[in-house]
């Protein structure tokens, strides 16, 4: 297990740094999977591309990659981390906005709550009013036409460095992905202002020396000029993927998948919420789109999905969670036929998961991804590998209730299980 560990190893070279995300996939370990089971000009998929690790590692391997991601958040973390810069034209921007800050005009009120997307009796329960001032100032400033042939990157790399400061000025309770405010949050609202310019200014510096060491990556190994990363909003779970498939398939499928629905395990969209809003990439209510991801919609009947270990499990829930699970197990069963069939006979899947524990029963989602996968075509490769996983805000014990209403602590995921399969038809 040590082997896979990578403990005391940065997690923030090149831009892997760039914007805190839920859960993310150590990058170490995305690295030795491509260069065991990748192929130098091939095709890499990430069905479940989050905050964009296995696309740049994808291209620091000479690899093409594309990335799919129902949050609109993580699609934007993935395409500034992932994509092409001219490195002088965005120092040029990073410092235009570092100029527009230090002499900025402030946004009258009315037309920072409009530009929040909040409505004004929310907004001013998550953010010091002088702050809702800043932030809709600075977006405004990010949002000007500067000229340049890349505009819409450089608005993604500021838009992105705005969205990773959003949470650090807001009343969110830290250490937290949910949405939970800090205590006594009423009466501290107007003493819990943090300066949005200082630290915008440091994290654009932060993100530009990252990108700058990774496009010197790619240059210096040849890669720059002929590999490419896409972004897409494709659904897995929904259909196989159409658009950017490569003849004959994916070479392979490297991705982490959610380890349970998002409103009860790995809270994505509530992370998501602040800048899905602000920045108006989905301006609906906290819940909506979380009730659109893997689980969130939830029916009455419970079907046998046809592997032993999780309908057993299921079968022992209350009724509540054993809908909860079989949504998901049911949607992540969709998502393996789908992909599966994208795949490249030869090409192998990587599939990272956790084992949570739901209902007082432990769910095995490393034996239903082999599953899934062998009855699609695959064999496996190896044994399934483990790892710790450690500087997580995932709880190393919950406690549980079973049917008997007797409460106790249970571990819940606090390793990693790696799942490889070639397919071979």
């Amino acid at each position: 297990m040590s082997i896979w560990n990578f403990s005391g190893l940065s997690t923030s070279e090149f831009t892997h740094g760039i914007h805190v995300y839920p859960a993310r996939l150590n990058p170490h370990v995305a690295r030795r999977l491509v260069s065991q089971y990748g192929t130098e000009g091939g095709f890499l998929l990430d069905p479940f591309a989050g905050s964009g690790t296995t696309l740049v590692e994808a291209r620091l391997a000479g690899m093409n990659a594309i990335g799919s991601d129902v949050n609109p958040t993580a699609r934007m973390i993935s395409e500034a981390k992932s994509g092409d810069y001219d490195i002088e034209e965005l120092g040029e921007y990073v410092q235009s906005l570092h100029d527009g800050m230090s002499s900025m005009e402030m946004m009258g009120w009315k037309d920072a709550v409009e530009v929040s997307q909040f409505p004004e009796e929310t907004i001013t329960t998550w953010f010091p009013r002088k702050t809702v001032l800043e932030i809709a100032s600075v977006l405004r400033l990010i949002e000007e036409d500067k000229g340049t042939k890349n505009n819409e990157y450089l608005q993604v790399f500021g838009k992105v460095a705005l969205s990773d400061c959003l949470r650090r000025v807001s009343l969110q309770r830290t250490n937290e992905w949910k949405n939970y405010r800090i205590e006594n949050w009423r009466s501290v609202i107007d003493s819990h202002y943090v300066n949005l310019c200082g630290l915008m200014g440091r994290t654009l510096e932060s993100n530009l020396t990252g990108v700058k060491s990774y496009v010197t990556a790619l240059e210096e190994r040849g890669f720059l000029s002929v590999t490419h990363a896409n972004v897409n909003s494709y659904d897995c779970t929904k259909g196989r993927v159409e658009d950017g498939i490569p003849d004959g398939g994916f070479d392979m499928i490297l991705t982490s998948p959610p380890y349970g629905d998002s409103r009860t395990t790995v809270a994505y969209e509530e992370f998501s919420w602040l800048t899905n809003v602000w920045l108006g990439l989905d301006t609906r209510a906290s819940g909506k789109l979380g009730r659109e991801m893997m689980g969130g919609d939830t029916s009455d009947e419970i079907v046998r999905l046809g592997h032993r270990g999780i309908d057993s499990a299921i079968s022992r829930m209350d009724e509540k969670r054993a809908k909860k699970n079989y949504a998901f197990y049911r949607d992540y069963l969709d998502s393996i036929v789908n992909v599966s069939s994208s795949v490249a006979k030869g090409g192998h899947v990587c599939y990272i998961v956790g084992n949570r524990t739901s209902g007082g029963q432990r769910m095995r989602q490393d034996l239903f991804t082999r599953w899934a996968f062998e009855r699609n075509g695959f064999r496996r490769v190896g044994e399934i590998k483990k790892r710790a996983v450690s500087n997580t805000r995932m709880p190393k014990q919950i406690a549980i209730t079973g049917k008997n209403t007797k409460k106790s602590k249970v571990r819940t995921m606090n390793k990693e299980y790696i799942v490889v399969c070639e397919k071979m038809v």
